[in-house]
């Protein structure tokens, strides 16, 4: 699918992918609802990939996943949410794009360790059947605390690693339902194997979990992913 030019500017057409487990109907109500963005956009958005996954997730009105990712003249924008159905999903995605959208001209995007956790919801599966199913290597952005906030919202993470610009240590800022955010720096870590932190995600409902690595000794963050299993991010060596 194409998604039409800018109607502002001479560039060229634009892709829009949708896949996912959904029928016809409601990847055309994708396309149409996620099209119309680019009348709000303050830059071209060169492409979006929209991805529907179904779940198991004990309440029924997080079974399906919607996750969209925009290129916007070359900076990333997120976001996902659950919903009961794909049309309900695709208007809370849209929705939140075009607050994220509105919010591109304030600060300058960076390139971090992000990664969902469970907040759209996760499936339910047996703590033998849990694997480490995606790993992630990268090299944390150096970012102040309110860079790397506002980097959590621009792409709909629940949490970010980053190296501090103060401190230059590695640090997590998280959503917290109470305070807004949680930060938890490398020194208040503690110092676990990847083994103690799957036990500890399988023994608690922690979404995730930031250990210093009992090996590097650098910040690794162990987190549920929506498919009931884990995934693990760390640092460059």
């Amino acid at each position: 699918m194409v998604l039409y030019a800018n109607h502002t500017t001479q560039h060229t057409a634009r892709e829009l992918v949708v896949d996912g487990d959904v029928g016809a109907r409601a990847r055309a109500y994708a396309e149409e609802k996620f099209a119309g963005l680019t009348r709000l956009a303050p830059l071209p958005i060169l492409s979006g990939h929209v991805r529907f996954t179904r779940t198991a997730h004990r309440d029924p009105g997080k079974r399906i996943i919607v996750e969209v990712n925009l290129d916007v003249n070359g900076r990333p924008l997120r976001a996902q949410v659950a919903a009961a159905t794909p049309y309900e999903a695709v208007d809370l995605a849209r929705d939140r794009l075009r607050r994220k959208l509105s919010q591109l001209g304030r600060h300058p995007a960076r390139q971090g360790g992000r990664e969902r956790t469970h907040r759209p919801g996760y499936a339910q599966r047996a703590v033998t059947e849990r694997e480490v199913v995606r790993r992630k290597t990268f090299e944390p952005a150096t970012a102040t605390l309110q860079e790397a906030q506002f980097d959590l919202e621009l792409m709909d993470y629940d949490f970010l690693l980053f190296t501090d610009e103060e401190s230059d240590v590695d640090t997590v800022v998280a959503r917290d339902d109470v305070s807004g955010y949680r930060v938890t720096a490398l020194p208040s870590a503690p110092s676990l194997s990847l083994a103690i932190a799957k036990a500890v995600l399988d023994t608690t409902e922690a979404p995730f979990v930031f250990y210093a690595d009992a090996q590097t000794g650098r910040g690794n963050v162990l987190y549920r992913r929506h498919d009931g299993h884990y995934g693990l991010i760390t640092p460059v060596a």
